[in-house]
């Protein structure tokens, strides 16, 4: 099985997710198998699994405040 991004694009057989990929645009790989794939995926993974993150999903937000709104009230969480 192979995931790009948290999405499962290949299950079994093909690599053509591989093939499609610029190498440039990978952060990081990471192969399981054996248990640790079995525990994460189940049987999708029992024959191993390459994990892939691409660089532009690994942008981190700079999130400084949150704001919830409803009924009756306004609530800021993490205002400095």
């Amino acid at each position: 099985m192979i995931i790009v991004d948290g999405v499962v694009k290949v299950k079994e057989g093909s690599r053509n997710a591989l093939n499609e990929m610029e190498p440039d645009q990978i952060e990081t790989i990471n192969i399981l198998k054996d248990k640790s794939a079995t525990d994460l995926y189940g049987e999708d993974g029992a024959n191993g699994v390459i994990e892939i993150r691409t660089i532009k999903q690994s942008t981190k937000l700079d999130i400084k405040e949150v704001v919830v709104q409803g009924y009756p009230k306004k609530k800021v969480i993490g205002k400095e």
